[in-house]
């Protein structure tokens, strides 16, 4: 999981990189059917916290499932062509 730029404690900037496990577990979801103008979408996106072992706070993105529910396991997929950036991350599915 690509790093935050700064520590939200004292504001440094972090440079240690440290490994996170893969898999992440939904903490909580929520599905989204509509646009920002009220216009109902093609297909309904699930936005999930996503919390990974030994890790404080966590991560919010898309997963892609039919079925979403708290304490699902997930895993990243990532970009074709990655940059070490969050925006790496295409979606997440179940693991």
């Amino acid at each position: 999981m690509p790093p935050k730029m700064n520590c939200p404690y004292d504001f440094e900037e972090v440079k240690e990189l440290r490994e996170v496990e893969p898999v992440g577990v939904v903490e909580t979801y929520t599905v989204v059917d509509r646009d920002f103008y009220g216009e109902q979408l093609k297909k309904k996106k699930v936005l999930a916290f996503i919390k990974f072992p030994g890790v404080e706070g966590g991560l919010i993105h898309y997963v892609m499932t039919d079925k979403p529910r708290i304490g699902m396991r997930v895993r990243h997929r990532w970009m074709a062509e990655r940059r070490g950036l969050v925006t790496d991350i295409e979606y997440c599915e179940e693991a």
